[in-house]
């Protein structure tokens, strides 16, 4: 994402920058390719009972991942210290706060078993408690290859892990293991990660403890961890309450659903995986990196609006071909978090630019902000069943994305007018596409039509070709900036 107002000091920057995110993309087609497969070869053999239980334990064992470094991965990145001088200590940190973590997770199980019938429930999170200890192992080697915008060699450790855990997951579901199929696959996923990570960086770390260097880690860290417990608790409130009101029938349709729909934010997370490193080392430079801030803004909405309408306008045909009929319940329910995944995903682009300019502290007030208007909303919204629920999420996402963006381009000195200036092409060209997709729900005939394979193929290509000539009508620029990132790839490659 490089426009001509880059710097010429910042040119290496920028090239490393596309030719990251061009081996990250790959990395993220590949994992959510096996990940998406083996999840639908699973839906097949296994109920929405088994994956609502790993992914009622998965609320908790994934707020424990998101605290294990607090926050050192992302101090790494954003230091200007040796990598080698503070990779000790580091690690230290993130193993002993993973290892008390686990005994936390022990603590609570009997508490957490409570809210579920399935006795199942306290052996599936202590296994799962487990992947927490052998990721904190591999995550100072994962935060200096991002340091370094070395996506290239972090595409293995990012993509292989899942086709081993998947293919693992498979054959223990196909041989009778049911819910474990999906635990034991989790772990040998976060055990093969970790052990590419080490043999893939040269850098291997012996724990060691110096104090200078673990207030500093900590001092920057702190705001990250808090945003990662606040975000991951607003970001996962609507499972939790499904989980606990509802059951674990309707939180495994609602989490498929959801799943699916996360493939919008995933795309645009590579971006933002790949503009934090770039970002912290072009703070300094102040064209460099408001041009960057804002070729991310064109590239994620012009990638993430039409995929939510194709998701939207896919969603019947792609349940009853792909899932099966025991999942039609989910048909609703993803569309409308279509709706959600794209404000999650244009809502990301301000976490980098948030900790690049050492302001971090933002991301967590805000997300402490959505989280005490959210709870009880969505204890209102459960009422109305899972559908009250999405509908709900997105509502709350359209108030606080905005809000998110207006603080943080204020922190930075950057005007709002001008992010509107860069979105406004693809904002017109969603309209367009929308009032086809109306136009066609509007009408029993075509509405039907379009819910079969052929016709929901069709619907997908014409709203994409309308989407992309009204886009490339009204933003002349777009084809000249993505071929000048093609160019600075290839070149970068070569």
């Amino acid at each position: 994402m490089v426009t001509a107002q880059v710097s010429a000091g910042a040119h290496g920057v920028a090239r490393r920058t596309v030719t990251g995110a061009a081996w990250a993309m790959l990395a993220f087609v590949a994992a959510r390719v096996l990940s998406y497969g083996s999840n639908l070869v699973l839906a097949r053999l296994l109920a929405p009972t088994d994956f609502g239980l790993v992914s009622f334990a998965m609320i908790f064992i994934g707020a424990s991942t998101l605290l294990q470094d607090l926050g050192v991965s992302a101090a790494i990145v954003h230091s200007g210290r040796d990598p080698r001088a503070v990779a000790g200590t580091a690690l230290t940190i993130n193993v002993v706060a993973a290892l008390a973590l686990f005994v936390v997770i022990a603590l609570f199980t009997p508490v957490v078993a409570g809210m579920q019938a399935d006795p199942a429930t306290p052996m599936v999170l202590l296994a799962l408690a487990l992947g927490v200890i052998v990721t904190s192992i591999g995550s100072v080697q994962s935060a200096l290859l991002m340091k370094q915008l070395a996506y290239r060699r972090k595409f293995l450790p990012d993509s292989i892990p899942y086709a081993v855990g998947g293919a693992v997951s498979v054959v223990m579901a196909l041989t009778g293991f049911g819910v474990w199929s999906l635990v034991i696959g989790s772990l040998v996923r976060t055990v093969t990660s970790t052990i590419l990570l080490w043999a893939l960086v040269d850098v291997r770390p012996w724990p060691e403890l110096r104090w200078p260097v673990a207030w500093e880690l900590l001092g920057y860290g702190r705001h990250v961890a808090f945003q990662s417990i606040l975000g991951f608790a607003s970001n996962n409130v609507d499972y939790f309450i499904i989980g606990y009101a509802i059951g674990a029938h309707a939180l495994g349709v609602y989490t498929m659903a959801y799943s699916l729909a996360t493939l919008i934010p995933a795309v645009s997370n590579v971006a933002v995986s790949v503009m934090f490193p770039a970002l912290s080392r072009l703070r300094n430079d102040r064209a460099s990196l408001e041009a960057l801030f804002a070729d991310g803004h064109r590239v994620i909405w012009t990638l993430s609006l039409p995929l939510a309408i194709l998701l939207f306008v896919g969603a019947p045909a792609f349940v009853q071909v792909v899932l099966g009929e025991r999942w039609t319940e989910s048909i609703v329910l993803l569309q409308i978090l279509a709706a959600a995944a794209w404000l999650q995903s244009i809502a990301q682009i301000y976490s980098p630019v948030a900790k690049a300019i050492g302001r971090p502290d933002l991301l967590w007030k805000f997300s402490l902000l959505r989280s005490v208007v959210s709870v009880p909303l969505l204890l209102l919204s459960v009422r109305l069943g899972e559908k009250g629920v999405a509908t709900c999420v997105v509502l709350l996402l359209a108030i606080f994305a905005p809000l998110t963006a207006i603080g943080i381009c204020r922190s930075m000195g950057y005007p709002t007018r001008r992010v509107w200036s860069v979105v406004a092409p693809s904002l017109g060209a969603a309209a367009a596409t929308c009032l086809l997709v109306g136009a066609v729900y509007a009408t029993p005939m075509l509405r039907a039509a379009s819910e079969s394979l052929a016709g929901g193929i069709a619907l997908a290509s014409i709203s994409l070709l309308i989407y992309l000539a009204v886009v490339s009508r009204l933003d002349r620029a777009l084809p000249d900036l993505v071929w000048m990132h093609l160019r600075v790839r290839f070149r970068g490659a070569a």
